[in-house]
């Protein structure tokens, strides 16, 4: 029987038909091509109401980014920097966290006591919370909840046709 024709118990017995390596890897690119379409809906947030700077903003959109959990049953999509992802190269070429920061926003800060001149501790600023992944978030939610099934299905699919069920 080909895959495209499955209905409920035909997917059971798929399910046990194929090996867990097989089957968890077509979960994740299931979740992977759901997730690509969630991360498109931040982007568009991101250049919509993100910081508006002047400079080389290029590597923000690359900053948004999903994580597969290992052991299967979902994603995440997160601007929070993980190895070397998430890092925006600032005109000094330092590696800043910049996407964090703006969806979080920072607290004050300031120099800690008198200094050289006896001035006072001077005020360094604070980032203001951008949330622009957190306006997305309803939008991202009914993407994914459209398009998860399809695609999880047809990764499944193209994992039976590898293994050799039509």
């Amino acid at each position: 029987m080909d895959p495209t024709q499955y209905t409920g118990t035909e997917w059971r017995e798929l399910a046990k038909q194929l090996s867990k390596r097989q089957l968890r890897t077509a979960m994740k690119r299931g979740y992977t091509a759901a997730s690509k379409k969630a991360i498109k809906i931040a982007q568009s947030s991101l250049t919509s109401s993100g910081p508006k700077v002047q400079g080389n903003s290029s590597d923000w959109a690359r900053g948004i980014r999903n994580y597969n959990y290992s052991k299967g049953g979902g994603f995440k999509v997160t601007v929070k920097p993980r190895g070397k992802k998430g890092f925006h190269t600032n005109r000094h070429g330092k590696q800043k966290p910049i996407l964090m920061w703006a969806e979080d926003g920072t607290k004050e800060r300031k120099t800690r006591g008198k200094g050289f001149f006896k001035t006072g501790s001077l005020k360094r600023g604070k980032m203001p919370k951008y949330g622009f992944l957190e306006k997305a978030e309803a939008q991202m939610y009914q993407e994914v909840e459209s398009s998860l099934l399809p695609s999880v299905e047809k990764a499944v699919q193209k994992a039976a046709a590898k293994a050799g069920f039509s």
